[in-house]
């Protein structure tokens, strides 16, 4: 038995101190109002992390952070002022949809609508939008917060998290 656990501690303390195996790339978000993108490594967790800074013509800012390895997790955080909710909605999609075709996402319904009577209502009703994937688990999460602080420009923030695969 002392054989046993001599084996098992032995091939547990190797397999915690591998190095993780982060091989799946980070969705390259394309747009003509990217500012800056930041590449760099977790110090926790070893995960590559990115972070993309989008600056609109309209003054909105949206702020894409992504980290992977054995699962993808996306943010997005979209600042915004002004009450053009399709202009809103256009900028918000056109980073959504890349990351959507990347991984090869499902929705229920169209999503520009969808988006549209959300930010009118300020709130995130759970049954209006449903995204799954055929192959991986998908968690999501979008809330609309109201507040004048964000960096003392803007009123409103959609945020939107998503974390894709896992095991």
């Amino acid at each position: 038995m002392r054989f046993f656990w001599a084996i098992f501690l032995t091939l547990t303390s190797f397999g915690s101190s591998a190095k993780l195996d982060c091989s799946v790339p980070l969705v390259d978000i394309n747009s003509d109002f990217l500012v800056k993108k930041l590449t760099s490594v977790d110090e926790d967790s070893q995960e590559p992390t990115e972070r993309q800074f989008i600056v609109y013509d309209t003054g909105d800012i949206a702020v894409v952070h992504q980290k992977t390895c054995v699962m993808s997790n996306i943010q997005i955080e979209y600042f915004y002022n002004s009450r053009h909710y399709p202009d809103i909605a256009d900028n918000f999609l056109n980073i959504f949809n890349q990351i959507k075709s990347e991984h090869h996402l499902k929705v229920n319904e169209d999503m520009f609508v969808s988006l549209i009577d959300i930010l009118k209502s300020e709130s995130f009703s759970s049954d209006k939008i449903i995204i799954k994937s055929p192959t991986d688990f998908v968690e999501y999460d979008f809330s609309i917060q109201t507040d004048d602080s964000y960096f003392g420009l803007y009123t409103k923030k959609l945020s939107f998290y998503i974390s894709i695969g896992g095991i």
